[in-house]
């Protein structure tokens, strides 16, 4: 091995940054746990959740266990 400084190194820098990247994908898949749990618990959420089953809605969809829209207005 042979130490090179700075902008000689190109490969160290997203090499020592794997870590990190690992982190920030098992904390987002936390997150989503939480929110379909959060979900599970929320009067209005399951209101949503069972429009969208029955297909009574166009602003809100189903996917993976969350609820997504694109509406400006809920």
């Amino acid at each position: 091995m042979e130490y090179k400084s700075g902008r000689a190194n190109l490969m160290a820098d997203p090499l020592s940054h794997k870590g990190e990247l690992a982190d920030i994908n098992r904390s987002q898949r936390n997150l989503r746990d939480r929110i379909k749990e959060g979900l599970q618990h929320n009067s209005l959420a399951q209101a949503i959740i069972q429009l969208v089953k029955k297909g009574k809605t166009r602003c809100f969809w189903e996917e993976d266990g969350l609820i997504l829209t694109k509406s400006k207005h809920i």
